[in-house]
């Protein structure tokens, strides 16, 4: 075989690897942007999260519905969400009320603004592994992005009976060691009382204005930091 047909056959070869569907679709981006204009730290959240599970349980809190079908899809993904089940819930969630939309996009701002190592390490530092439920989100695969939410989850959207936690607030609002090494944390607004199921049942959300200090990240910062 003539030496030029030789070496462009490796060449096809690659390329046609590269183009498999599965490949395809994996590079594929979603529309949540275009859906959810109004709900960008929602949107972002959804993509980063590997334990999907707890969107899902934010969504069903902040609009007292159950949502089993949304479920099923981050059971089924055992990580990060694939393209289609994002789309999916971008869509079902155009069909919540614009209070519950609102309440879960503020609860994902919040959770993004934590999303920095300082941050991520306040979080941590709250979390207990001898408590059953906090073993289970620091179980693999964790990231820094479902230990805040379940926090968040925690406090503003308690499920029935259960008693609200301040933890959050604590990661939002940690001891400031060094005043010369903080920034201010942009200043939001307090989340509304949820409407519907969450409401009667006198477990809504406690509207707590996040006035978190955004710790700069520093070259010298000790302790480790987390994914």
């Amino acid at each position: 075989m003539p030496t030029g047909q030789a070496s462009t056959a490796p060449q096809k070869s690659a390329v046609a690897k590269q183009s498999t569907p599965k490949r395809a679709r994996e590079q594929r981006f979603d529309d949540g942007s275009t859906i959810l204009p109004n709900m960008e730290h929602f949107v972002g959240l959804l993509r980063k999260l590997k334990r999907p599970g707890l969107a899902m349980r934010l969504l069903e809190q902040a609009s007292g519905a159950a949502l089993p079908e949304l479920h099923a899809l981050a059971d089924a993904a055992k990580g990060k969400l694939p393209v289609e089940s994002r789309q999916a819930i971008f869509h079902a969630v155009t069909k919540l009320e614009v209070t519950a939309q609102q309440n879960i996009e503020r609860a994902a701002e919040r959770v993004m603004l934590l999303e920095d190592d300082y941050g991520a390490q306040a979080v941590q530092s709250l979390l207990d592994e001898q408590r059953t439920d906090d073993a289970a989100v620091l179980a693999m695969p964790s990231d820094r992005y479902s230990r805040a939410l379940y926090l968040c989850i925690l406090q503003e959207f308690p499920e029935n009976g259960a008693r609200r936690e301040d933890r959050f607030d604590q990661a939002e609002h940690p001891p400031a060691s060094d005043a010369s090494s903080v920034e201010e944390r942009p200043l939001l607004q307090p989340l509304p009382r949820p409407q519907g199921r969450a409401a009667e049942d006198g477990h809504g959300r406690a509207g707590g204005a996040a006035h978190a200090d955004r710790r700069s990240v520093s070259a010298g910062a000790e302790g480790s930091n987390p994914d």
